[in-house]
């Protein structure tokens, strides 16, 4: 696949670390700066804008411009030429010496025209406190807010653009005319609401020109790109929050404002969000490089709207004849979340293509790949490098037969360690065609693609493209046609977990290299011949929550041989851990999206964390969590209290509670024990905290297969404090009795003798439970698998 080239895409990544040291731009000043006064009242030196601008203008170098708010600035047209120059607005008065707001500058009332047009060269113009609102433009004019064409820099900061219209860029067209042009999107920059009737609903960067975006508390939001003539024609509609026309670049790490992200609510026909559109047949390239500066906010790309194609993100090249050439676009990112965007084709990222007579031209997404270390990594519990929850359908919501991912012939795509779920739509990822090259069109690695409904085959590669797919776990997702995975061409499918029960795993047309698999079908990957393709049940620690973790007598443990190199998975922890209670079948190396770093614990949810997750009812109404008491795990992770149902007449003395299986990584000597509590105990009424366990040398996967090999009861207390057992349970598991299903349930019962208790009376509790093997410490929570 192709590679960053571009000297300015080099040039980016040290411009970002220049600001990380210097922090600040700043300008140089040719002559004594002047501090010009607009507003209404009597120490003001100028009643509007356009007068201060022309004073700034007789007096070189840089100067400023104060806007009190005690005036009213309508039917703006306002002009700048090759000037280095602050406005601010938010100023009471003349007099007063700070800002304290915003001023408003609209175009309402005036000709059609842009609120500022900006031209010529050496500008380098700053914005503060500012609302830019109602620019008119033409329905084929530019810039409807700002209209930057020239060279220099342009910076907004705490201002705002909205309710602006023009034909191209609603909010603001940038384009570098004459030289290299910057715009600058700081801390409190929000472009929202704004039209264009064709293209770049709030911003269009074009030509020799780059866009950043990395302040907190800026967003591009609920702006349109309506994609058709004032007659109502469909033309165009590209780029509903941006637009990036080669051979502009944009980068984008701003976390938005609050939980919403940087780019969100925007429409168009083609990139609700962001259109990245190659122009021209110079061999140049469109960049965006979206990447996240606040590790609890992900740079987001959500809830933005195509009715055509890439509701979040649409690339699309230029092709023209042999000999004038191409150009192409092409997406980085890296620690991101694409959300909740729609669109009929590509709901979440589209890459079309192009072709013209003796030339075609590819669109090339990387996804944490290519992009070196840009940016922090996103928190701990935060979601993260995931597109999810995106819906293809019309405009008006009825569903369609897109994909989430969607690339055309000749372009490609490379994703490393992302999650692809909850997606609607007729495929999960669609391949429409062949490169041309021996490059793979889709690779995907360290991988999590789960909880998808798609009405067709999850995985599509069509018309000769080919599938390479490594490291990653496939299971749980709604899937209407037959097969998981329809390849026409090579599938190259490794390390990799493929638990669809009840579907086909594959068609493959052409090449295929099918190594370390534990899959619900084997037959259609390897012919039941490979010793490398296991058919078996992955045992994840939580599906049906979400948790796509190993548990710990996973056979996709210690499964494939290492790898070299500081090689992580979907949590960024490090592969290849081999873990002493497993047997390892080719090498150390887990199957799927997640490597397990430890082999305990055995019981999870062991403390009853926040919830009763892993623990289900076996007998309704008579227990629940209660955060009022714990005596193991972390603070206010509380126990387990089991209560008299109502009525409590007929309640039984003896009474399973909850239970949980537990498959066994290994024969060897398993230690059982735990925390209970009994209540109300006295002579003649008293009730028993116990675990009862079974163990059974071939359980299956619900562990109550046939009858137990062996069981007991473990008391913990028979009386009214917390009580952990001196002598735990033991349990021998002998070599020969061993099997991949041999496992143990254990389950809490609470026993009872005597008078029953009043409805509603806490009996027993439970809490800390425990089992460990051969000695181990079962550390709880340390790994963070519960």
């Amino acid at each position: 696949m192709k590679r960053i080239t571009r000297t300015t895409q080099r040039y980016f990544i040290h411009y970002v670390l220049l600001l990380a040291l210097c922090g600040t731009w700043s300008s140089s000043a040719d002559a004594q700066p002047l501090t010009l006064l607009v507003g209404g009242d009597g120490s003001c030196s100028f009643n509007n804008v356009q007068a201060a601008i022309n004073a700034a203008a007789d007096n070189p170098g840089f100067d400023e411009i104060h806007i009190a708010n005690n005036a009213n600035y309508l039917a703006q047209a306002l002009t700048i030429n090759n000037q280095v120059l602050t406005i601010t607005g938010g100023y009471s008065s003349c007099a007063s010496a700070t800002s304290t707001g915003s001023s408003t500058l609209s175009g309402a009332g005036g000709s059609h025209d842009s609120v500022l047009t900006i031209g010529g060269g050496g500008n380098d113009v700053i914005l503060n406190s500012l609302s830019i609102i109602r620019g008119d433009e033409v329905s084929d004019g530019v810039g409807g807010g700002i209209d930057f064409r020239a060279s220099g820099t342009l910076t907004l900061r705490n201002t705002s653009l909205s309710q602006n219209y023009a034909g191209y860029g609603g909010g603001i067209n940038f384009s570098g005319d004459g030289g290299f042009a910057e715009l600058r999107l700081e801390e409190g920059s929000v472009i929202l609401s704004n039209t264009a009737q064709y293209s770049g609903g709030g911003v269009r960067v074009r030509g020799n020109a780059e866009m950043n975006m990395f302040a907190d508390n800026s967003q591009i939001g609920n702006n349109e790109a309506l994609g058709s003539t004032p007659g109502g024609q469909p033309l165009y509609g590209t780029g509903g929050g941006i637009e990036v026309i080669a051979p502009a670049i944009a980068n984008i790490s701003s976390p938005g404002i609050g939980i919403a992200g940087a780019i969100v609510n925007n429409r168009a026909s083609y990139g609700g969000g962001i259109a990245i559109v190659g122009e021209g047949g110079n061999d140049d390239e469109a960049i965006v490089t979206l990447f996240t500066s606040d590790p609890a906010r992900p740079i987001r790309i959500q809830g933005n709207t195509a009715s055509q194609r890439g509701g979040g993100i649409y690339l699309k090249p230029n092709a023209e004849s042999f000999p004038s050439g191409i150009s192409s676009a092409t997406l980085f990112a890296r620690n991101f979340r694409i959300d909740a965007n729609a669109a009929a084709q590509g709901s979440a990222l589209n890459l079309d293509d192009a072709s013209a007579t003796g030339n075609s031209a590819r669109s090339s997404a990387y996804l944490n790949s290519s992009v070196g270390t840009l940016g922090v990594a996103c928190a701990a519990g935060t979601p993260c490098n995931t597109i999810d929850g995106n819906l293809a359908q019309t405009i008006n919501g009825t569903a369609t037969t897109g994909a989430a991912i969607q690339v055309a012939e000749r372009s490609n795509i490379l994703v490393r360690t992302f999650a692809l779920r909850g997606n609607r739509g007729g495929f999960a990822v669609r391949l429409a065609g062949d490169a041309g090259s021996t490059n793979y069109e889709g690779v995907f690695s360290d991988c999590l693609i789960s909880d998808n409904v798609v009405s067709a085959h999850l995985l599509s590669a069509e018309s000769g493209a080919d599938l390479e797919l490594d490291d990653c776990t496939i299971a749980n997702n709604s899937i209407g046609a037959p097969r998981v995975i329809n390849a026409s061409d090579n599938l190259i499918l490794r390390r990799s977990i493929l638990d669809e029960p009840g579907k086909i795993s594959a068609t493959i047309g052409g090449s295929r290299t099918i190594d370390n698999i534990v899959t619900s079908e084997r037959i259609s990957l390897d012919g039941g011949n490979s010793p490398t393709v296991v058919e078996a049940d992955p045992r994840f620690i939580d599906p049906g929550h979400g948790d796509y973790h190993l548990r710990s007598a996973s056979p996709a443990i210690d499964f494939a041989p290492a790898i070299t190199g500081d090689d992580r998975d979907l949590d960024g922890l490090p592969r290849d851990q081999d873990l002493v209670l497993h047997f390892n079948r080719n090498g150390v190396r887990d199957l799927g999206a997640f490597e397990r770093q430890t082999s305990l614990p055995l019981v999870l949810n062991a403390d009853f964390d926040s919830d009763l997750v892993h623990w289900p009812e076996v007998s309704p109404g008579y227990s629940a969590r209660d955060a009022s008491q714990s005596v193991s795990g972390p603070a206010g992770s509380g126990s387990l209290a089991v209560t008299e149902p109502a009525p409590s007449s007929g309640a039984p003395l003896r009474v399973v509670v909850r239970k949980q299986c537990i498959h066994l990584p290994t024969a060897g000597t398993y230690v059982l024990n735990g925390y209970g509590r009994a209540t109300n105990a006295t002579t003649t009424q008293a009730d028993t905290a116990l675990l009862n366990w079974e163990f059974r040398s071939n359980g299956g996967e619900a562990c109550d297969a046939g009858v137990a090999t062996r069981s007991a009861d473990h008391i913990l207390a028979t009386s009214g404090g917390w009580s952990h057992p001196i002598n735990p349970a033991l349990i021998l598991v002998s070599e020969s009795e061993w099997t991949s299903n041999s496992s143990i349930a254990i389950s809490l019962v609470r026993k009872h003798v005597g008078p029953l208790h009043t409805a509603g009376t806490v009996s027993t509790r439970f809490d800390g439970i425990s089992l460990t093997v051969n000695g181990q410490s079962d550390v709880l929570f340390e790994d963070g698998f519960e």
